[in-house]
């Protein structure tokens, strides 16, 4: 009878592992371990690092972005008294403390009319930096009704942004850019250029952030030269005795007929040009205007001013104050 080989008592015996295959085991594994707390470690950094550099820019875009509004929106006129530019330059290279003043159109009102009565449509705005009721320094802008006694003072003041580093403004002229300028004496710039460094929320970045806007012109009339060389629109013309009669111009004769600003002494050559405006020597501002000598520009360059001639204002504006 054949023997059951099911029914022996030999057990099955199973391999295992031996210690140096769990040491190996138990070092990769700390490796692994290692390797992934590394990684989630600089995710975090970078995802930090990242929202520090747009909070920063954030902040300084902002404040350079209201800046450039406002220039655009400044207003312009002949009359001196009813426009403002003026720069004032202090502190150091990295940490510039820029204060700009300015006269801007808008069509916000700034305060109640219920409460306060009707506004017009010129502001007085400033920008600048100062202390903060939270710590630290801010950017301030203040805005305040125009052509008041004090331009430099009142209004509503509030902050654009925490987190101040520096503020710088320049001016340009057609030919070189300064870091102090005042249309009372220097006229109305071509471009304004703004420079903004702000510090992000936990003061581990800087951004910066920069404006240039350009300032609408008038351009210069061409000077019109006869063949001589001298200035034409020096002399206006006389019209003719033609001319005199109904008004209405009559065909010259002969040689007598011309034309152009360069003609003899027959018909016309268009209207009578006036003479124009005798140019004169630029006078400080009174009042709170800053007095400081005025600015000397490179050799050759053109004046600040529209026509070509320093404008004056004809009344004096009032002393300053300092800013709310």
């Amino acid at each position: 009878m054949p023997r059951n080989r099911n029914n022996t008592g030999c057990a099955t015996v199973r391999p295992a592992f031996t210690l140096a295959e769990l040491i190996v085991v138990a070092v990769i594994s700390v490796f692994v371990a290692g390797a992934v707390a590394t990684s989630m470690s600089q995710l975090l950094r970078t995802r930090a690092g990242s929202a520090a550099r747009q909070s920063a820019f954030a902040r300084a875009d902002a404040v350079a972005a209201d800046v450039a509004s406002e220039v655009a929106n400044i207003a312009r006129s002949a009359d001196l008294r009813h426009t403002r530019v003026r720069i004032v330059t202090a502190g150091v290279p990295g940490q510039m403390r820029g204060d700009l003043l300015l006269i801007s159109r808008s069509m916000r009102a700034l305060r109640e009319e219920r409460a306060e009565g009707a506004e017009g449509g010129e502001y007085e705005v400033q920008f600048r930096i100062a202390p903060s009721s939270r710590g630290g320094e801010a950017f301030w802008k203040r805005v305040d009704a125009a052509f008041d006694e004090f331009q430099d003072a009142g209004g509503i003041a509030r902050v654009l942004a925490p987190g101040a580093v520096s503020l710088a403004f320049q001016a340009y002229d057609g030919e070189a850019w300064y870091n102090t300028w005042e249309s009372d004496r220097d006229g109305m710039p071509h471009a304004i250029r703004v420079d903004v460094s702000a510090v992000s929320h936990d003061g581990a970045v800087t951004a910066v952030s920069r404006r240039v806007v350009a300032i609408d012109r008038v351009p210069l009339m061409p000077v019109d030269m006869n063949p001589d060389g001298e200035d034409a629109t020096t002399t206006p013309r006389q019209p003719t005795s033609e001319q005199q009669g109904d008004g209405q111009q009559q065909p010259a004769t002969g040689g007598d007929r011309s034309g152009g600003a360069g003609g003899g002494g027959g018909g016309g050559g268009g209207p009578p040009r006036a003479t124009p405006p005798q140019q004169q020597p630029p006078r400080a501002p009174a009042g709170g205007g800053p007095s400081q000598t005025p600015r000397q520009p490179a050799a050759g360059s053109p004046p600040a001013n529209s026509p070509g001639v320093p404008r004056q204002p004809t009344t004096p504006r009032g002393g300053g104050g300092g800013g709310g």
